[in-house]
C-alpha cells in the first residue's frame, strides 16, 4: 500500500489551482498591486495583466495572464515577460516558478523561469528543454491563455 503525505495534492492542476487561489485572496492587501507587463508578442485585442507581492522588503511574486485575442500574435522567437523596473532586479541564482498554458479544454504544465542576470521570465515545458513560443506547447491562438507565478529575492543594491 502506498502513502501520501496529508495535504499534499496529487494532482498538478490541484497544486496550481491551490496557488491562483491564494494569489486572489492578496489581491486585496496594500502589499499586492497591478503591473501592466511587458510581452514580447503583439497583445492586439487580447488582454494582458500582472500582479506583483511584496510578502517581505527582499521578496517578490509575479503572476501574469495573457489571453489571446483574434489579433494577438507572437514572432517564432522565445516568448519573454520583461520585469518592471521597480522591481528590482532578481538576486544571483536562477528563479523557477509555475506557468500554465490552456488550449480550449487541453492544459499544459511548465515552468516560469528568471535566469541568473536576467530581467525577464520565459516559460518552458516540464518534459522539454524548448521555450514556449509562437508554436510551442502548441499553436496559441484567440481564446488560449498562459498563467505565470514566480517568486524571486530581489538583488540589494544590484541595478
Amino acid at each position: 500500500m502506498t502513502y501520501a503525505p496529508l495535504g499534499v495534492p496529487q494532482d498538478f492542476n490541484a497544486v496550481h489551482d491551490e496557488l491562483r487561489r491564494i494569489a486572489s485572496s492578496f489581491r486585496n492587501l496594500a502589499n499586492y498591486r497591478r503591473f501592466v507587463p511587458v510581452w514580447s508578442g503583439t497583445l492586439g485585442n487580447g488582454t494582458l495583466e500582472g500582479w506583483i507581492l511584496q510578502p517581505a522588503p527582499d521578496w517578490r511574486v509575479v503572476s501574469v495572464t495573457i489571453t489571446w485575442g483574434s489579433t494577438t500574435s507572437h514572432a517564432a522567437a522565445d516568448q519573454s515577460i520583461q520585469l518592471p523596473a521597480e522591481l528590482s532586479r532578481p538576486a544571483v541564482g536562477n528563479w523557477i516558478g509555475s506557468a500554465h498554458a490552456r488550449d480550449g479544454s487541453t492544459r499544459y504544465h511548465g515552468s516560469a523561469s528568471i535566469f541568473d542576470g536576467d530581467d525577464f521570465i520565459i516559460c518552458n515545458s516540464d518534459n522539454t528543454a524548448a521555450n514556449w513560443d509562437n508554436n510551442d506547447p502548441f499553436t496559441w491562438g484567440s481564446g488560449d491563455t498562459l498563467y505565470l507565478t514566480i517568486g524571486y529575492a530581489i538583488a540589494l543594491g544590484r541595478a
